[in-house]
């Protein structure tokens, strides 16, 4: 064996999009009307993948040379003003805001962890957690530590202050992933009022904190989810706020792999350091992130008619999902559900995930395990299926 003796002994488990291919093989041999594939994290209707017209016209006007080029390791400026547009809409934070383009909030993440953590440090995040952070962490020699993300159905603020608190005696800088709203793979998305305590609780304490917010799924919530970024204006300059926020779900542009990093804080330094240190990681890793993405981007927020109707199309996208994750809570007894708020995902609560899933399979329902149970992509489902397979789950949980 060849590779190093830290690589050597891990396998690669990546089951969302292994899941996905099966159930696309076995829906080619039976018909796509046979087969519930509720695994991968797509919009889709009908089988087909969502996309949003308003934005897939501009592709064609695009500058074949300009998409064709290298863009500036830390991002273009339009494209990072778009970005800051489309995230942060009427509740842009009065704080200083860093930048930097990133190829997909997954590498924003990795680029955090590698930056912001020490080798053996503990990174935390919730039981439940979308899968990528187990191994974006272990690729750094960092672990991944958990607090419980819910008590009776809510965020458990107390669970989260034990963890950070347990940590705070470890280590200098303290990484917590939050993936909010419309988190994944539950669908819960933290309140105003919950983000109030978490802000007074994250000002009590004498450590750095670097708080991650994940916000992949921010464009299916209601708007007035934004208004999180009031509450994060009134935290202290022992907290440094990164934010995820990617075109993968926003514009439904999942392959272009093109995201921004932005920092939150008080003190210009603390903002030059952090587009510093990420644009070395991007250097070191993959150059400048994607052209084609951050100019679709920009041209999109420059023009107002496709702006406006990307925002009535996405408003129905939120309005659909809501009927999808009424009629799974109509499938499914609600106390195995996770209290899903907002977003592509529901889950099942069950210590035999992996049993359900097998078992599911069986007939040809599709969906993944995952830490505490079984996820469930309502964004990839219809109303037929989602009853169909809420009786599956009714009878073999």
């Amino acid at each position: 064996m060849f590779a190093n003796s830290f690589k050597r002994t891990q396998r690669f488990n990546e089951l969302i999009l292994k899941s996905h291919m099966d159930a696309q093989m076995r829906a080619a041999s039976l018909g796509r009307e046979k087969v519930i594939d509720g695994t991968v994290g797509s919009l889709t209707m009908g089988g087909e993948l969502v996309t949003f017209p308003s934005v897939d016209r501009l592709i064609p006007a695009l500058d074949v040379k300009k998409i064709s080029a290298y863009t500036p390791i830390q991002g273009s400026g339009p494209f990072l003003d778009a970005m800051e547009t489309l995230c942060f809409e009427t509740c842009k934070p009065s704080r200083k805001i860093g930048r930097v383009a990133v190829a997909g909030a997954n590498s924003g993440i990795h680029h955090t962890i590698c930056n912001y953590t020490e080798p053996g440090d503990i990174v935390l995040t919730s039981d439940w957690f979308w899968s990528s952070y187990e191994p974006i962490v272990r690729e750094h020699g960092r672990r991944l530590g958990l607090f419980t993300f819910f008590q009776e159905r809510r965020f458990s603020l107390e669970s989260f202050q034990e963890s950070v608190n347990s940590v705070a005696q470890l280590q200098e800088n303290i990484a917590v992933i939050l993936n909010t709203p419309g988190h994944n793979p539950t669908g819960y998305s933290i309140s105003e009022d919950e983000w109030g305590r978490i802000v007074r609780y994250l000002n009590s304490l004498k450590r750095r904190i670097i708080l991650v917010i994940d916000a992949a799924y921010i464009d299916y919530a209601p708007p007035e989810y934004k208004h999180m970024f009031s509450k994060l204006n009134r935290l202290n300059d022992n907290t440094l706020v990164i934010v995820a926020y990617s075109i993968s779900k926003s514009l439904a542009k999942y392959g272009l792999r093109t995201a921004a990093l932005f920092a939150l804080h008080r003190k210009q330094e603390i903002i030059d350091e952090f587009e510093r240190v990420l644009s070395i990681t991007n250097q070191a890793t993959y150059g400048c992130p994607p052209s084609l993405g951050q100019y679709l981007t920009a041209a999109l927020v420059a023009n107002g008619r496709a702006l406006a109707d990307y925002y009535q199309a996405k408003r129905a996208v939120i309005e659909m999902l809501a009927q999808r994750a009424a009629v799974l809570a109509e499938a499914v007894d609600d106390y195995l559900l996770t209290p899903y708020r907002h977003g592509f995902f529901v889950s099942v609560r069950t210590d035999r995930g992996e049993l359900l899933v097998e078992k599911l399979r069986r007939e040809d329902i599709f969906l993944v395990p995952v830490h505490g149970g079984v996820r469930i992509a309502i964004c990839s489902l219809e109303r037929e299926q989602i009853l169909k397979l809420g009786r599956a789950i009714m009878q073999h949980i």
